[in-house]
């Protein structure tokens, strides 16, 4: 790993059956100034599969729903900027 080196990320799942998830960006953790720049994007997840977490932390049940996250994080020179939708 040389220092200024930033490693390509890009990672595709899905939660559940239909729910795509993608991962993109560009790390290099390794540097003296660390550098992150990564999207996370969750579409269309089915609410009934969080319920187990729900209840222990939240105290209730989700019976059904669906959600989209749109998360965008940067960090160099020791500041995170941060957008979630």
């Amino acid at each position: 790993s040389q220092t200024l080196a930033r490693a390509a990320v890009r990672l595709r799942g899905n939660v559940g059956r239909h729910a795509p998830v993608s991962i993109d960006g560009r790390i290099n953790p390794l540097s003296d100034d660390p550098f992150t720049d990564v999207s996370v994007r969750f579409k269309n997840v089915d609410l009934t599969v969080l319920s187990p977490y729900a209840m222990r932390f939240a105290g209730y049940a989700i019976k059904q729903g669906k959600a989209s996250v749109d998360l965008q994080y940067q960090f160099s020179k020791s500041t995170l900027e941060a957008e979630n939708k």
